[in-house]
């Protein structure tokens, strides 16, 4: 079953789903289904918190709320509510902590294959997310679970909702300076610097550092080269200043270079 609160939009998918003879649609407003109560296991939306959500005004808030009453009513026990979202501060927000006061399991997934879809054909990189809200029963004085995948091979589990903001925030500011590095040349801007850490490290373990050289004319096409500084030489001007990577970058032949230090309280 799919809805959508325009007729416009239902009459474009019915034609769109000629093919597929199983999908029904109707037009209806998400916050007022006539669904019976734990009809379904799963509840897809694809944009539509995204486009319900603008801001936090009151009475936004009170449209999501019931949004995500209608939600929790019509899934069934164990049922999930799938979301896909860009997850701005102020929807993350709202979302996560509904899901902890509710007792509910929160999984928040980073949409790898759609970011790329979107780097191919030149356009401006924002995050994707799929969040998996599954409903659990409400227990007095559990835990929230609140989990981040940034890929499948890696589940971190938060302790709070700050917590998961924070690891999604982080997320977002890295794809954003990637897809800015892929646009232009920032040899007149400065540099760029990324601290990588593994998850409960105190220390970063590794601090990339990206130059380009000014003399490269196709910021597009820039020819680049990684350059990993001896353990134990990271403060040496050559690869501790601008001035001294500089020099690194134009002796390298390259367009840019990513200039990676080790730190000193890790082994590699």
């Amino acid at each position: 079953m799919n809805i959508d609160v325009s007729g416009v939009v239902i009459k474009q998918m019915r034609a769109k789903g000629k093919a597929r003879p199983g999908l029904e649609y109707q037009q209806m407003d998400a916050t007022a289904t006539t669904f019976t109560d734990g009809q379904y296991n799963v509840v897809l939306d694809k944009g539509t918190l995204d486009a319900m959500m603008p801001d936090s005004s009151p009475e936004t808030l009170e449209r999501i709320d019931k949004l995500f009453a209608e939600v929790d009513r019509v899934l069934a026990p164990l049922g999930r509510y799938v979301c896909v979202s860009l997850l701005q501060e102020h929807i993350l927000l709202r979302l996560a902590t509904h899901c902890s006061g509710h007792g509910w399991m929160l999984r928040i997934c980073r949409c790898q294959e759609a970011e790329h879809r979107s780097d191919s054909s030149g356009g401006f990189v924002f995050p994707v997310f799929v969040i998996v809200c599954t409903k659990l029963k409400s227990v007095a004085g559990s835990k929230p679970v609140l989990e981040v995948c940034q890929s499948p091979e890696l589940v971190q589990r938060m302790a709070t909702v700050e917590e998961t903001m924070a690891a999604v925030k982080t997320m977002q500011d890295t794809a954003l300076v990637c897809s800015g590095l892929n646009r232009c040349n920032i040899a007149n801007s400065g540099e760029v610097t990324v601290e990588l850490s593994q998850p409960g490290d105190v220390y970063p373990r590794y601090t990339i550092t990206v130059a380009d050289s000014p003399n490269a004319k196709d910021s597009t096409r820039m020819k680049f080269a990684a350059f990993i500084v001896p353990q134990g030489r990271e403060r040496e001007w050559l690869f501790g200043t601008p001035e001294g990577r500089q020099v690194l970058v134009d002796s390298s032949g390259f367009d840019r270079l990513a200039v990676i230090r080790l730190h000193r309280e890790h082994k590699y």
